[in-house]
């Protein structure tokens, strides 16, 4: 066999795994300049990120310490009741999950997709992150009814004895307005120890 021949089955190997280890020292992709951001650090400084000044902050301990959501719009002329955008960071394991490991929690994924979870290992900024995204339907209130499908874009944080969740939640038309200042979030997380 020639190389000419082996390269492509080599690359459509390479892309068979489910898991990939790289060393990467930014995300691709950059917030824009007219996003403005705010170092956040939570009451109980478990963590410290920037954060998107002009979303709303909303914090609570209903599962953990310092558990917080940014909650945003999809884009101009788009209602933030029908179709938000959120960036949500938790620790786990918590009241509710008793996930410590990051890997685990990516694969278990699949039960609320329906659809198997392909996640990758990163090193980012120094850090032990597993990635990973699913879409899932958005319903009308107290139905079943379908009003367009929502993507999440998760990076899960390893610490000493467990891990910080730090998702994105957008409409799939949308997500990628929004998926900038979630690689921020992402890069400039600083767990506390």
């Amino acid at each position: 066999m020639n190389l000419r021949t082996a390269l492509p089955l080599l690359i459509l190997l390479s892309a068979c795994g489910k898991k990939t280890e790289t060393a990467v020292e930014a995300p691709a992709q950059t917030a824009p300049a007219s996003v403005e951001f705010i170092d956040y650090t939570p009451p109980a400084a478990t963590f410290s990120c920037r954060a998107p000044a002009r979303w709303k902050g909303e914090e609570t301990t209903d599962y953990g310490p310092d558990e917080v959501s940014f909650l945003g719009t999809a884009g101009s002329g788009i209602s933030m009741e029908s179709r938000s955008v959120s960036i949500s960071i938790s620790k786990y394991p918590n009241k509710s999950d008793k996930y410590v490991d990051a890997e685990i929690y990516a694969k278990s994924g699949k039960e609320i997709s329906g659809k198997p979870v392909v996640y990758e290992k990163k090193i980012i900024e120094g850090k032990t992150v597993v990635r990973f995204s699913r879409e899932r339907p958005a319903h009308a209130l107290h139905s079943n009814k379908t009003l367009y499908q929502i993507r999440e874009d998760v990076a899960l944080i390893v610490v000493p004895g467990g891990f910080f969740e730090i998702s994105h939640s957008a409409p799939v038309d949308a997500y990628l307005n929004t998926l900038p200042v979630f690689e921020e979030v992402v890069r400039s997380f600083k767990p506390k120890s």
